[in-house]
């Protein structure tokens, strides 16, 4: 109930991919854990609950959990402060294509339905932003960023303002993009 609570009193400033995001972590949580009653939650209860997700995740959704568990907690319980031992950090190898290869797939995608949507993407647009572009958000060779189509707890997509303030920007573009 807190959890569901948690989520409807901010369903209109949260992002509709946040939103789904927290419904899927509060259904992953144990019944037992569910039933505990907030006034009544303990550290234990909580890191309990982390161990036992911990188990077959990732790291970052656990801690992605524990988020959300603490967010929930501290809108009930403001005092209430955990000291939860989370699972190691994994350091991601991030790969960087090489600008021959990044060419390759440019030539590999000329003429196609993707040519755009790789030339965006190689100009730093996430996906959720060429998603949400339209011929409007052009004039003359600037590429105005104000939006972004993510997908919401019903797996539908929705538009929504950009991730971040920063994401909310203006991009020239070469003209054979425009």
């Amino acid at each position: 109930d807190a959890s569901e609570n948690y989520i409807s009193a901010k369903k209109n400033v949260l992002s509709p991919s946040t939103i789904a995001g927290y419904k899927r972590i509060s259904n992953a949580l144990s019944d037992s854990f569910k039933r505990i009653l907030i006034s009544d939650m303990t550290v234990i209860d909580v890191q309990k609950e982390i161990n036992r997700y911990s188990a077959g995740h990732s790291p970052k959704t656990v801690r992605n959990m524990h988020c959300f568990i603490s967010a929930v907690l501290s809108m009930y319980r403001p005092e209430f402060v955990l000291r939860t031992s989370l699972p190691q950090r994994v350091k991601t190898e991030t790969y960087v294509p090489t600008n021959e290869e990044v060419k390759k797939v440019v030539e590999y995608a000329r003429g196609t339905q993707y040519e755009i949507a790789i030339l965006l993407a190689a100009l730093g647009l996430r996906r959720s932003e060429i998603c949400a572009l339209t011929a409007g958000d052009l004039s003359g060779n600037i590429l105005r960023i104000r939006k972004a189509l993510v997908e919401n707890e019903k797996h539908e997509f929705v538009e929504k303002g950009t991730k971040t303030t920063n994401s909310t920007r203006e991009i020239y573009l070469p003209d054979e993009i425009v």
